[in-house]
């Protein structure tokens, strides 16, 4: 699986909290693929944590869709194990992903937000795709 960029489907998985939680203080940014993108680049879906599913298998983007638990997957402050590994499907690719496909991303700060426009400035990458929207709370350990 390390050949993979994971994107998650929900922003307080426990890897999020665990990167969170690790690298406190530094500027983090959540970069947002938009689904049918995801979908006709051939992404594939792993549907839980990988070390809960007995044979890890990684399905076709459709079919993957279709097996998450999206209800407990969209629940909030539910803390037991099983929708802890829900949380953590992943859509996961291993192609290089430009700057064009991301749809949006999310930054904790105004200051953070400026420093990513000056350094997607700095790299000529046209605006307003990538919309960079600022979310604190997803940011909170």
């Amino acid at each position: 699986m390390d050949i993979y960029t994971p994107f998650h489907f929900h922003p307080y998985s426990a890897f999020d909290v665990v990167v969170k939680n690790t690298h406190l203080g530094q500027d983090l940014i959540y970069l947002c693929i938009n689904r049918e993108t995801a979908k006709n680049s051939g992404f594939k879906i792993l549907t839980k944590h990988p070390l809960t599913i007995q044979e890890c298998r990684l399905y076709d983007y459709d079919e993957g869709f279709n097996l998450i638990d999206w209800d407990t997957m969209m629940e909030i402050n539910r803390g037991d194990d099983y929708a802890k590994h829900v949380k953590m499907a992943e859509c996961l690719t291993e192609k290089r992903v430009l700057i064009d496909a991301f749809t949006c991303m999310y930054v904790a700060s105004e200051q953070v937000k400026e420093k990513v426009v000056g350094i997607l400035r700095d790299n000529n990458v046209d605006f307003p795709p990538p919309h960079i929207n600022v979310m604190h709370i997803w940011f909170m350990g």
